[in-house]
């Protein structure tokens, strides 16, 4: 087996390249075999042990790997036993998302509380909540509590502040005070760009322009109360080099700063690219984004109901989602990272990934800032481009996807069927700075659908 590769001819690059243009019959080489890709990389068709290219690094395994359910909580108090039974359930991380203006001492009342590591999602943040999360931290020290605060991500998708630059400022450094090492109070949110359309070289550069932000305002102590939020797409060996890059880049900032902490992270998959139609694709994009992202190397995983883009929360999907989380960590095996380690393709990837995204973050940082392009829209502008590029590379088939640019499966009439507004919902009150929003790519071609319905 250690033999197999010396039944195969040693074959050059010149004298690859040479034969192909034999068999291409006198057509553009680079034009057919080159990959042009919405990051815009090119990617070669011939990889080779001499010009293989390695990242000496290793994230997490899926041995010590966290899958989650997510909850979403109402006002109304039956939301809180049914959230208390599900926290009974065999599983060790729970996401809650809290609506704005929601009394968060309820949460005090839960008999079960305490027997999850339990992950926030904040509409609106105040610093009259850190009273509660520190009453649910003292009860059970050995769960881990993240707030999932990121004042610069909340800035740039509300268009405001949570309640001013100066009061946010002061918000996160009383957060950075807490003392609880079972609370994490801060995350750097790349999920919702990658949601809103941005390109991975964008979620890496983004990533380590935030952290210089609230490093330079918190000091080293910040690295040691984050973490790192990313949603996983279509792209698969793009999408593995992701984390892989961060923190090799990540390691390089922290060094500035004299800080010394292990990076976690979370995942979930990407919401860009669900459709409406033909929902049940989404369990095999779901599926193959879970994989992604366990082999990326997250601390913990959640996953997304096949029927979110349409449907409001139910036990059913809710069940499904969480059983394709247990059924690929369990399939994956370490030899599957390995496996990856010796992959050309991928070492060329991860180097290409790193060159464009630290050649990003200097351009940011020179132009003073993260902070200061949100302020100037630039961030928000560069995102919607990024945005357009990928839909225009989908309305030119050199990307592909069921019931947006390929026949759908069974063209189901949706329009009984719809429990919630599946779209961006735009609203037209004045904010702060320009506001960015999530979207999904088949958006546009739904509601031409709809209409017809």
């Amino acid at each position: 087996m250690e033999n197999i590769f010396s039944e195969f001819n040693n074959q050059q690059y010149k004298q690859w390249k040479n034969l192909a243009n034999l068999e291409l019959n006198g057509k553009a080489f680079n034009d057919i075999l080159t990959w042009h890709i919405p990051e815009g990389i090119n990617i070669p068709a011939y990889q080779n042990a001499e010009n293989k290219k390695t990242l000496d690094f290793h994230l997490n395994t899926n041995n010590n790997l966290a899958i989650g359910k997510e909850f979403t909580i109402s006002k109304n108090k039956n939301s809180l036993d049914i959230l208390d039974l599900i926290l009974k359930e065999d599983f060790s991380d729970i996401k809650i998302n809290i609506p704005e203006n929601y009394n968060l001492s309820l949460l005090l009342s839960l008999k079960n509380i305490n027997s999850k590591n339990i992950h926030f999602e904040f509409q609106h943040f105040l610093q009259s909540d850190i009273e509660t999360i520190l009453l649910i931290a003292n009860q059970n020290s050995n769960r881990k509590i993240y707030l999932n605060i990121d004042i610069f991500t909340n800035l740039i998708f509300t268009g405001n502040w949570f309640q001013n630059e100066e009061k946010d400022i002061e918000l996160i450094k009383t957060l950075a005070q807490i003392n609880a090492d079972n609370v994490i109070p801060f995350a750097v949110n790349t999920s919702s760009y990658q949601n809103a359309g941005a390109n991975i070289i964008q979620q890496i550069a983004y990533t380590l322009a935030i952290c210089t932000e609230y490093a330079n305002i918190l000091g080293a102590n910040f690295f040691n109360k984050v973490q790192y939020l990313s949603s996983f797409g279509y792209n698969h060996y793009l999408e593995v080099s992701k984390l892989t890059v961060t923190d090799v880049l990540l390691e390089e900032i922290k060094i500035k700063y004299k800080a010394k902490s292990k990076n976690i992270y979370c995942g979930e998959p990407s919401k860009r690219n669900k459709t409406l139609y033909d929902a049940y694709a989404n369990i095999i994009r779901t599926s193959s984004e879970n994989t992604t992202a366990i082999l990326a190397g997250v601390n913990t995983i959640f996953g997304y109901n096949f029927d979110c883009t349409y449907n409001a929360p139910n036990t059913t999907s809710g069940n499904i989602a969480y059983n394709q989380l247990k059924i690929v960590k369990n399939r994956l095996t370490d030899n599957n990272n390995k496996s990856l380690s010796e992959n050309y393709y991928l070492g060329f990837i991860k180097h290409e990934l790193l060159d464009k995204s630290l050649e990003l973050f200097k351009k940011i940082e020179k132009r003073g800032g993260f902070l200061s392009l949100i302020k100037k829209d630039i961030i928000q502008n560069k995102i919607i481009e990024s945005s357009i590029r990928e839909i225009d590379f989908i309305a030119c088939n050199k990307l592909n996807f069921i019931s947006i640019n390929l026949p759908s499966i069974e063209l189901k009439k949706m329009n009984d069927l719809i429990r919630k507004y599946p779209f961006v919902k735009f609203n037209n009150h004045k904010t702060l700075y320009k506001k960015l929003n999530e979207s999904r790519i088949s958006e546009k071609t739904e509601k031409a659908k709809l209409i017809i319905e």
